[in-house]
C-alpha cells in the first residue's frame, strides 16, 4: 500500500512504526475555529461547523493523545483539509485508522514496507545487525567469522604465555571450513 496506508470513504492515511496520519478533506472555507476535534488515546470524533460527525470511531489500536494532534492544512487555494497525527503506543502496523473499518478498507499489513534505517536502531541492535552483515560477507569470501577471528586472537595470545599448551601451534587450524 502506499505509504503503508490505505484510501478510505471518508479519510486517506499513511503510518509508519511511530505514527498515522490521517488526512480528512474539509470545506474550502474551513477555518480552524469551524474544526471540532475530540481526540482520545481510543478514538476521534471530528466535525466541521458545515458538517457534524465527519469522521468518528475507535482507532484500531491506542494511541498517545497527548503525543497526538490535529491541523487545518490548505494545500491550495480551493482545497482544505484536516491533518490528524496520531502517536501510536505500540510499534505495529495497522490494518486500518479504525477498528470497525468495513473490508474494502482494511490493508494487508503483508505488504507493509518494514524496512528500518539503521540509525532507528537502538546502539545494541546496530552492533548485532553490523556483526551479523560482517560474519555474511567474512563467509562468501570464505574468511573467519568474527568469532573465529576473537578466538584466533585469544589463541595467538595465549601461545606466548609462559608454559602454554598452545606455543608451537599454529592457530589457523581453528579456521576450518564448518561444514
Amino acid at each position: 500500500p502506499v505509504g503503508n496506508g490505505g484510501v478510505a470513504e471518508s479519510h486517506t492515511w499513511v503510518q509508519t512504526l511511530y505514527e498515522t496520519t490521517v488526512t480528512v478533506d474539509a470545506p474550502a472555507a474551513t477555518k480552524a475555529k469551524d474544526v471540532t476535534c475530540k481526540l482520545t488515546a481510543a478514538g476521534v470524533k471530528l466535525s466541521f461547523a458545515t458538517c457534524a460527525d465527519v469522521v468518528e470511531g475507535s482507532f484500531y489500536d491506542k494511541v498517545d493523545a497527548a503525543g497526538s494532534c490535529w491541523t487545518l492544512d490548505r494545500p491550495s487555494a480551493d482545497r482544505a483539509c484536516v491533518v490528524l497525527t496520531l502517536e501510536k503506543t505500540q510499534e505495529t502496523w495497522w490494518r486500518s485508522v479504525f477498528r470497525d473499518a468495513p473490508p474494502r478498507d482494511l490493508i494487508d499489513c503483508q505488504q507493509v514496507d518494514s524496512t528500518k534505517k539503521m540509525d532507528e536502531y537502538d546502539d545494541e541492535t546496530q552492533g548485532a545487525i553490523r556483526k551479523i552483515m560482517f560474519d555474511q560477507r567474512q563467509k562468501q569470501k570464505g574468511l573467519p567469522s568474527s568469532d573465529e577471528l576473537k578466538m584466533n586472537k585469544l589463541l595467538d595470545e595465549a601461545k606466548d604465555l609462559p608454559n602454554s599448551p598452545f606455543r608451537d601451534q599454529d592457530s589457523s587450524f581453528f579456521n576450518a571450513p564448518t561444514p
